[in-house]
């Protein structure tokens, strides 16, 4: 039997809840997005988004990556990433209900493709990554105005079989991500 350090198991537990904690700010932000307040949405969103993108990093950095982590943070991106956007665009009349399905669907196919493909030996992001669909999907609807047609566009970017961009590009990717939340309570969609 493998025995692991008190420190290993302390570090796994935060990691590990760090994670779900991120899955609860998701469930806060669609709670203030169903009763229309959109400085608590934004605020609890950007708090789900940071999470994101810090509990992977810190699981790598305390040597506490494992299968039951990587579980965690799909079902944590399913919240975050999928049902929390779709729930609040159609809270707010944005999207039609079929259009939230598919691309909750195009999410969830994503995640599991990414979590159990590993035949390689290598991971890597095969379409557009999760939060990502969300933040470009907002910019896209609101360049647009038309908030069907850019879930639908970036329900079709993650299930893309090919790499779409760079590891290396995250403060890109963060500024979109806030330019897109911020821009879309300021334009008073919320």
């Amino acid at each position: 039997m493998n025995k692991r350090s008190n420190s290993y198991r302390i570090c796994f537990i935060f990691v590990n809840a760090l994670t779900m904690l991120g899955t609860v700010f998701a469930m806060i932000a669609m709670f203030y997005a169903w009763k229309y307040e959109s400085r608590e949405f934004a605020f609890f969103f950007l708090i789900t988004i940071f999470i994101d993108g810090v509990d992977g990093i810190i699981a790598s950095k305390l040597n506490v990556k494992s299968q039951f982590g990587i579980i965690n943070d799909t079902l944590s991106d399913l919240v975050a990433s999928g049902v929390a956007p779709v729930v609040c665009l159609s809270l707010l009349e944005l999207i039609h209900p079929v259009v939230g399905l598919v691309y909750v669907l195009c999410i969830q196919f994503r995640l599991i493709r990414f979590t159990v493909d590993d035949s390689s030996g290598e991971k890597f992001f095969h379409g557009l990554p999760a939060p990502d669909c969300v933040y470009i999907g907002l910019l896209l609807g609101m360049v647009m105005n038309n908030f069907n047609l850019a879930m639908l566009a970036v329900s079709a970017m993650a299930v893309y079989p090919k790499r779409f961009w760079p590891m290396q590009f995250k403060p890109i990717k963060l500024a979109v991500a806030i330019v897109s939340i911020f821009g879309f309570v300021r334009l008073g969609a919320i």
